[in-house]
């Protein structure tokens, strides 16, 4: 039985240069947008259950104030603040699944893909007379 060789070397060896930058920039392209939506989904769950726990604790700080106030003898809010006195733990979950993060993944690879080719396919109709022309 022969043991053939991997294609894509083959494929790789075969190509113009201009096909192996674009697919060396491509897997990059998608390694970052990997690595940023990991990133910033991770750091975007962490704000927002830090905001919302502190929403919270300011909410329950300014409830039971009001309720304090309101307790005194014959008020309105006597039964409500007995019942009220204790701490409510609350957890809350943001989920995330995996088809939207592979979503965003694979709409920040096609914009990346789209804007790169359109700035190449713009260089690449330029002279490099006239490319060096307008660097400033």
């Amino acid at each position: 039985m022969k043991l053939r060789r991997a294609r894509l070397p083959r494929v790789l060896a075969d190509a113009s240069l201009r096909v192996r930058v674009m697919a060396a920039a491509a897997i990059l392209v998608a390694l970052t947008s990997l690595v940023t939506g990991f990133l910033g989904t991770a750091l975007l769950r962490s704000y927002l259950y830090s905001r919302a726990d502190a929403q919270l604790s300011h909410f329950a700080a300014v409830a039971s104030r009001v309720l304090q106030r309101s307790s005194g003898p014959g008020g309105r809010f006597a039964h409500a603040a007995s019942s009220i006195a204790h701490t409510v733990s609350v957890h809350l979950t943001a989920p995330v699944t995996l088809g939207a993060m592979a979503l965003a993944v694979v709409l920040a690879v096609a914009g990346g893909l789209i804007a790169g080719s359109l700035g190449g396919w713009r260089a690449v109709r330029l002279r490099p007379a006239a490319a060096l022309a307008r660097v400033e």
